[in-house]
């Protein structure tokens, strides 16, 4: 048995998308291809049908509006960490896109289909749910907002219904932008998934500290955040505790659960030392 695409629907609207998902409830949304396709060939699947995003005007935009930043679901990673834009109000996207896969892949991979392939070990979402992003998800009945935090289930798993595709990312920015890093240990540089993640984010209201690769879904650590948020100065030992605490991790090939709340440890006081400047 092998790989088997019986049919691939291209659209070029997302009404005519939406069209077919309704039509035919197996169909399965295809952005760019770099993660599902790889995906359906491991799972060695047979008859696969597809419905095409890439011929659909008007979703690869990136835009500031009244003080919210809008990312079309097909945005590509390469567009998203060259734009002065992003890397003015936002850099650790940028710095996440960035070293995503290699340069062939960024320049087709979309921020959509990092999102809705929900890994834990997605390089976006860490950034994206630390400022608070929302989706903008449509379906035949109309368009929904959720917060990106709520966005992800559990492993490949949203809260996408059957029938609906993700138009747009919003992301709020504050004045003055968001500060921060975003931080990331792999096997090495590219084309390897994190075996750990954290950003690091501040604005004038505070910190604000998201992690991948720690659990089934990215998440933020209110601990580490009233922390941050409250200490005159961080004391490191403390910090190191309260990351290690709220975090519990697998262990697999990649990396012990030890080795990953270690890193993540280190990333948040990192984090914290280079927006305080010390």
């Amino acid at each position: 048995m092998r790989l088997s695409i019986d049919k691939i629907y291209q659209c070029e609207t997302i009404d005519q998308a939406l069209d077919q998902l309704k039509q035919d409830p197996s169909a399965i949304v295809l952005a760019a291809g770099t993660d599902i396709i790889p995906t359906l060939r491991d799972r060695v699947q047979e008859h696969v049908r597809l419905v095409d995003l890439q011929g659909i005007q008007g979703l690869d935009h990136i835009r500031l509006e009244e003080g919210v930043l809008r990312i079309g679901s097909m945005a590509m990673h390469q567009e998203i960490a060259d734009n002065p834009v992003v890397g003015d109000l936002l850099p650790a996207l940028a710095q996440a896109c960035r070293v995503i896969g290699s340069p062939q892949i960024r320049r087709r991979a979309t921020i959509g289909g990092n999102i809705c392939h929900a890994s834990p070990a997605a390089d976006t979402l860490p950034v994206l749910v630390a400022v608070g992003a929302h989706a903008v998800i449509r379906t035949p009945e109309g368009t929904r907002t959720v917060l990106l935090e709520q966005f992800t289930t559990g492993v490949k798993k949203t809260v996408m219904p059957q029938a609906a595709i993700l138009e747009e990312i919003t992301i709020p920015i504050p004045a003055g932008g968001w500060k921060g890093n975003y931080y990331r240990l792999g096997g090495r540089n590219a084309l390897t998934i994190s075996i750990a993640a954290v950003a690091v984010i501040r604005d004038t209201d505070g910190f604000r500290v998201a992690y991948g690769s720690m659990a089934p879904v990215v998440r933020r650590i209110q601990a580490v955040e009233t922390y941050l948020n409250t200490c005159e100065h961080a004391d490191k030992a403390v910090l190191n505790d309260l990351t290690t605490q709220s975090l519990s991790p697998i262990s697999d090939i990649r990396a012990s659960k030890e080795y990953r709340t270690q890193v993540a440890a280190n990333f948040t006081w990192l984090g914290w030392q280079e927006l305080m400047g010390v």
